[in-house]
Order: structure tokens, then C-alpha cells, then sequence
């Protein structure tokens, strides 16, 4: 779960950014909406609103690309363009994994792909032990690890000392267990960030493999599916392809396409008693459902972060709300969703979210944005709002930021001209 998280100098950033999300403790509504875990709350579901452009959705890449620094996995650069700030980007976060809690630190130099500090220490919340240990800290200054033991930096002191690798995956030592501990919790954490992007085209086979691999995840991926689309009597899979009407010329279109997954075929839907494959009768929306789902149980029965951008793209308001609702559930123990939107019906105090669980992402400036917390604007502020309000008038209106104000009658006038 993923507790605070900061970037400076990202995309859409150049300021520093600071994202907190613990349960703020003077909220008293919807507790089901946070887990409550090592002394602390966390919230379940946290979602990002604001005009185009202004960095929703840079918000989220920052955390996957925090997980592919994490992983040494591949990325592009993601400095700000803008600011002249340099090529410097920095990141914190605090996370829980496996009953511990962690703030992992790191500067990443896009231009040289070097990591050129980093930090990750172990936390506690223990009101009767307020002691952290810090696990490690690299930088061009030097390196230090707790249980340090000559063999093993003899061993290996050029690689760990090496900036083109995050230390943490570059780092063995099988008799400090602290480390040991440490490495797996790391590696376990950023493996739980899990990424989809609505409004493109949607990786289906995370779904399928479920379907093909787990029996739970199959029952799950049925129900859900059916029970989000109103026109669809059954779903499921099945190895031999089987159609109640001729999709030759489909299958033809679909074969000539590289990035066609074929095993795609082998879903299928019932309608009025048809059956079909669904990829070439369902609608967009309900093929994004089928490969949000899969997703979705990962994240449910894994206890991962699901991290979805765009998440109304294609959906009915009542279907996104459904999904949210199903995260804020008190029966979700252990998955959160961070998701964007411009689903202005979603912005519920009344029955869906608390104020901390709302960030507004608006511009601050030519060269960067800026994020604020729903429960920053106070009752006693000018602004101010209450936590059982209905505020989608006071958001469309502009009162938490800028919004929309296009005029396009001129354009309009432009199009139909005879000039």
C-alpha cells in the first residue's frame, strides 16, 4: 500500500509535489473507506480530477516509473522539459508491505541513467518504540547498509557501488536477514503497482491468462462481466472457438492485424441464446470491462495497487461508480485503486468518498502544476466546503480550480464560412 508519495522536477512538475495518503484523523465519515493497519489508516481509493493538460495522469506515471526505477526496468526520460530544473528527478515514498512500513528515497540523473542517491528506511508507527533503522544509503559520497559485513562488501563492491543500478537489486547477502527482510519487501512493494490506461487500446490478456490459469479468477471475471453489462446472458472461455454466426469476414480483418491476440477469440458472450465471440460483437466499453477485470481481481486477491487512468473512458457512470464502490468496500482488506477521471458525478461526499480521498490537479504556473487535497478547502475557508456536501456544482463552477471555459462560436464561424 502505498502511505505518501512525493516527485520534483517530473513532466508536469517542477515543483516539488506532496501527496498524503493516511486517513486524515478529523474525518469522521465512511472509516470503511481506509484500512487500518500497523497503528495507522490508509486509504483504499484515491482519485484525481482536473481540467486537460493540467497532469492527472502525469500524477500516476510518476508512480510507475518510480516502480520501474525500483526494478531497473526500462523508462523514458521524465524530467520536466520546461523548467530548466536540470536533469535531476526526485522521489519519496512511504509504503506498507508485508505488516512493515518503509520511505524509500531515490535521485535519478536522466540525462547519465544514474542513480545518484538513494535511501530506504524501515519505519514505525509503535507508539511504545519510535526507532527507525535506516536499511541503506547510497550517494557519490559513499554507501552504508545496516549489518555490513566485509565479505560481502569485498564481494561485491564494485556492483553495489555501481550508480547504473538501484542498490536494492544489485544487493545479496543471505546471512543479514534484516537485508534479506528488507530486499523482499522492496522487491514485493513495487512489484504490487500494477498500471492500466482506459482511453487506449486495452491489454487483454492478463484477463485471459487468469481465465486459463486460475479457477477463483474465472468465476470472479464471469460474474463481473456479467453482471456489468445488461444485454449479456452468459461469458466465459472456451479453447474451441464457437460462433452462432458467420464471423469469416471478422476473422479475416482480424488475422491481418499484428496486434491482434488470438487467443482474444476464444472469449465469448451470449446473447438472446447466440453465442459469439465477444471481441468482434461486444461494444468498446464492454471489452474494456473484460480486461479491467482481470486487474481488478489481481489487485482485490493479491493486495496490490491498481492504478487506472481514465478509468470512466467507455463506461456508464453507474459502472465506474460500481468499481470504485467495490475497493471502498469494507471487504477489501488489503487493495487500493488510484484512479483519474472526469466524471464529475463521481465527486459523491454524500455516499462514496471522504474529502481526503479527492486530490485536484490544476495548473500553477507555465512550467508547473500543482496537486491539492479536497480536504484542504476547509468549512471555515472561503472556499470552504463541508464533508457531506454535494459539491459536483461547486467543481463544475470552477470554485476548486480552473476549469473549461471554451468559447468556439468563433471557431464555429470559421467552419461554416465561405471564405
Amino acid at each position: 500500500m502505498i502511505c505518501k508519495f512525493s516527485v520534483e522536477n517530473f513532466m508536469a512538475f517542477s515543483d516539488k509535489i506532496e501527496l498524503d495518503f493516511f486517513a486524515n484523523g478529523n474525518i469522521k465519515r465512511f472509516d470503511f473507506n481506509s484500512f487500518n493497519v500497523g497503528n495507522k489508516n490508509i486509504l483504499k481509493t484515491i482519485g484525481f480530477y482536473g481540467p486537460n493538460n493540467t497532469g492527472k495522469t502525469c500524477t500516476l506515471l510518476a508512480l510507475i516509473n518510480l516502480k520501474a526505477l525500483m526494478l531497473n526496468e526500462y523508462h523514458e526520460n521524465f524530467s520536466n522539459a520546461f523548467a530548466k530544473r536540470g536533469d535531476v528527478t526526485s522521489f519519496e515514498v512511504e509504503y506498507y508491505i508485508n505488516n512493515r512500513f518503509y520511505e524509500y528515497s531515490v535521485s535519478y540523473n536522466n540525462r547519465t541513467k544514474q542513480y545518484i542517491r538513494e535511501k530506504l528506511v524501515l519505519k514505525t508507527y509503535d507508539e511504545s518504540s519510535n526507532s527507525n533503522i535506516r536499511i541503506f544509503e547510497r550517494s557519490n559520497n559513499g554507501l552504508t547498509w545496516s549489518g555490513i559485513t566485509q565479505n560481502v562488501k569485498n564481494a561485491n563492491i564494485s556492483r553495489l557501488f555501481s550508480l547504473a543500478f538501484p542498490f536494492m537489486i544489485v544487493f545479496e547477502d543471505v546471512d543479514n536477514s534484516l537485508m534479506k527482510q528488507a530486499k523482499k519487501d522492496y522487491v514485493d512493494f513495487a512489484n504490487s503497482i500494477i498500471f492500466l490506461k482506459m482511453d487506449a487500446p486495452v491489454d487483454i490478456s492478463k484477463t485471459i491468462n487468469l481465465i486459463q490459469t486460475d479457477l477463483k479468477a474465472k468465476r470472479f471475471i464471469k460474474e463481473f462481466v456479467k453482471n456489468c453489462d445488461l444485454h449479456i446472458d452468459d461469458f466465459g472461455f472456451d479453447n474451441n472457438v464457437v460462433s452462432d454466426t458467420n464471423i469469416d469476414e471478422q476473422l479475416r480483418i482480424a488475422m491481418n492485424n499484428p496486434a491482434f491476440i488470438k487467443e482474444s477469440l476464444k472469449l465469448y458472450s451470449k446473447h438472446n441464446g447466440f453465442r459469439v465471440p465477444s471481441v468482434f460483437f461486444d461494444s468498446i466499453g464492454t471489452i474494456k470491462l473484460v480486461a479491467l477485470s482481470g486487474y481488478i481481481y489481481e489487485a482485490l486477491n493479491k493486495g496490490k495497487t491498481l492504478i487506472v487512468d481514465e478509468i470512466d473512458s467507455s463506461l456508464h457512470h453507474i459502472l465506474t461508480k460500481s468499481i470504485v464502490a467495490m475497493f471502498n468496500n469494507m471487504l477489501n482488506t488489503k487493495a487500493q485503486l488510484f484512479f483519474t477521471t472526469h466524471d464529475a458525478l463521481l465527486l459523491d461526499l454524500k455516499s462514496m468518498f471522504r474529502k481526503d480521498q479527492i486530490w485536484l490537479v490544476d495548473i500553477k504556473d507555465q512550467c508547473s502544476s500543482k496537486v491539492t487535497r479536497m480536504s484542504e478547502f476547509t468549512s471555515r475557508s472561503e472556499n470552504g466546503i463541508r464533508g457531506n456536501e454535494d459539491v459536483t456544482s461547486y467543481y463544475l463552477k470552477g470554485q476548486f480550480g480552473s476549469i473549461p471555459t471554451p468559447d468556439l462560436f468563433s471557431s464555429l464561424e470559421e467552419a461554416v464560412s465561405n471564405e
